[in-house]
């Protein structure tokens, strides 16, 4: 078990939790990863934290300015910067916290897979308040639902993904392709299994998921989460989504197994209508970003 994981952070007002995520980062088991970090606007103290993480980390650490137009972008921009070197990719979030044994789980997980083939690695979380206190587990995924399901939502949070250098190299690909996806980490688990490559979810949790105002979304087992989702039902941002999505994903459509291709072609954007909502469905978990 071995090749170096390139952690991928995207920082933006960081300051605040910052701290507590590299902390975490340090506290890795699996030692051998490097930190690429791009801060989109402006440096609120960001960066000086960031500094001082290298200057005590024997790791290499790479800080760059972000595109700016919002956290797909800065991710994508930070996986198109990721070298042959480099074997893995996790996507990492600057309010969170990784338990000690994410990486070494990860990188255990893919490592027993065809290096030819793209995989995917994702997990639960523990869902926690701003203090990170518990709140609860994340949704466990039906994974039964194929590359069907993956165009209506994703199986878990980007914060927890983890790719192999096949899955690195099938998304820089597409990244050429020229399409915008609205979630970074929707479209990577689109494209892996669109492509016949390797899922694996890991009912253990990898990291403390913190819950707070500035979440995109947050986490759909909150209710401040399942509001989110509402809001982007009624308001429209749900279609607008999707429809990125898929766009995204027809700008990538030879790379799709045939049959997928012709999932993709049949799929029509959900119509802008007035949500039947059911007990327990009050929103609809898109990402748990």
């Amino acid at each position: 078990m071995s090749g170096t994981v390139a952690i991928l952070l995207a920082l933006h007002r960081s300051q605040g939790h910052l701290g507590e995520l590299l902390g975490s980062l340090s506290g890795q088991r699996y030692g051998d990863w490097a930190l690429h970090a791009a801060l989109d606007g402006e440096d609120d103290g960001t960066v000086a934290m960031v500094r001082a993480f290298v200057d005590k980390q024997p790791q290499q650490t790479l800080l760059q300015a972000g595109p700016c137009r919002g956290f797909a972008a800065n991710f994508l921009g930070l996986l198109s910067n990721v070298g042959p070197q480099e074997e893995f990719v996790a996507f990492c979030d600057h309010d969170d916290v990784w338990l000690p044994d994410k990486l070494v789980r990860a990188v255990r997980a893919l490592a027993q897979l065809s290096p030819s083939e793209p995989a995917l690695y994702a997990s639960r979380s523990i869902v926690c308040d701003r203090r990170l206190s518990p709140i609860a587990l994340s949704p466990q995924p039906d994974l039964w639902r194929g590359f069907r399901g993956a165009l209506a939502r994703s199986i878990a949070s980007g914060n927890t993904m983890v790719l192999n250098r096949a899955g690195i190299e099938l998304l820089q690909q597409a990244r050429a392709d020229g399409g915008s996806p609205a979630f970074y980490d929707w479209w990577a688990y689109q494209l892996v299994l669109g492509v016949g490559g390797n899922i694996v979810f890991d009912p253990t949790p990898s990291l403390l998921y913190r819950q707070h105002g500035r979440n995109v979304l947050g986490s759909s087992v909150t209710r401040q989460g399942k509001l989110r989702r509402l809001r982007a039902i009624l308001n429209g941002d749900h279609r607008r989504w999707t429809s990125e999505q898929i766009d995204a994903l027809r700008a990538s459509r030879h790379r799709l197994l045939p049959e997928n291709q012709q999932v993709l072609d049949q799929f029509r954007t959900p119509r802008p209508s007035r949500p039947m909502l059911r007990p327990g469905h009050a929103a609809l978990p898109i990402t748990e970003k």
